[in-house]
């Protein structure tokens, strides 16, 4: 350990990482497998404030995280890609953990989605091996051909959210996507209907959110506050919908800020749903959860109570339209 100290301050991060690293081995070495998964988890709790310092310890924590999964004691190494991203999700889940902590408004938990639209298979499959183990909460996507592709060249286990505008003829195609967790775009009686009908024919409940249009945008789907709880009233009549809370798109705007009156109006309007519907004990109404906050304004959402964050240029980079 005092190896390790040692270089706490040491600019070159691969030599730190590979005394850590050595370190790790050599308890993997001394002791059995299931003695060591507990003296690493140790480990990590340990060294964090050290390696925070040293600014590399979210990878140190993913490389653990897949020795520790390697039963065979072998050592797993990061892919250019994947040291990438976990160089990305660290610090973004860090950030998000320190505004909820801080913010009087925040949800308990708030969970990341990474938005893949436009991005290649393989670097998707790279954001999520390394996001995984770090706490990213799914992968999202708003074409339903897209996700349908991804969903098929990807590991079987991703949890899958759509967030893009669904035409009620794309519904038997976006149910059949294995691990879709959650639909964030419920914006009309038709799909409700539709959302209704293919589902029973599955047996299975569909998870969504309803989709309100808070700043009144003409360009934007969703529906109009005052058309919420009618709204959900039809839907409580559905057996195979499940409504689980509200999603929203802030307008563009040039300051974060001025994103905050429109969270806080979903917000607002969330808990008075909830409690109407407590009140008659609509049981496929739970509205726990809010969707909304994306790259630029996800600081703000996180603050005005956002359970799911909506996050892909912050992740993979700026967007590239073919």
């Amino acid at each position: 350990w005092p190896l390790v100290t040692s270089y706490s301050g040491s600019p070159d991060k691969n030599a730190y990482i590979l005394c850590l690293l050595s370190c790790r081995n050599i308890i993997a070495y001394k002791v059995g497998y299931v003695k060591r998964l507990a003296l690493e988890k140790k480990f990590l709790i340990f060294s964090k404030n050290i390696l925070q310092k040293a600014r590399c310890y979210d990878i140190i924590k993913y490389q653990l995280y897949l020795m520790a999964e390697d039963e065979r004691g072998g050592a797993a190494v990061l892919t250019e890609q994947e040291q990438e991203f976990a160089g990305r999700l660290g610090p973004l889940l860090r950030e998000i953990a320190e505004l909820r902590e801080a913010s009087p408004n925040a949800a308990p938990q708030v969970k990341l989605l990474a938005v893949s639209k436009t991005v290649e298979a393989e670097r998707v499959a790279a954001c999520w091996q390394a996001g995984q183990p770090l706490g990213l909460a799914g992968l999202a996507e708003n074409k339903v051909q897209e996700l349908g592709q991804k969903s098929a060249a990807l590991p079987a286990m991703i949890p899958w959210h759509f967030i893009g505008h669904l035409q009620t003829n794309k519904v038997k195609q976006l149910l059949a996507v294995p691990r879709l967790v959650l639909l964030h775009s419920l914006d009309s009686w038709r799909l409700a209907v539709e959302l209704e009908k293919q589902a029973e024919a599955r047996g299975f409940l569909v998870e969504c959110l309803v989709e309100v249009n808070v700043a009144a945008e003409g360009s934007k789907f969703g529906l109009a506050p005052a058309e919420l709880w009618d709204f959900l009233q039809s839907c409580a009549a559905l057996s195979h919908v499940n409504i689980r809370g509200l999603m929203t798109v802030a307008p563009a705007v040039e300051q974060p800020e001025q994103a905050r009156p429109v969270f806080a109006e979903l917000r607002n309007l969330r808990d008075k749903m909830r409690q109407r519907a407590e009140k008659v004990a609509y049981s496929n109404l739970s509205l726990q959860e809010l969707s909304m906050g994306m790259s630029n304004d996800y600081r703000v959402a996180v603050e005005e109570g956002a359970t799911l964050l909506r996050v892909g240029s912050r992740i993979f980079g700026a967007r590239i339209y073919r």
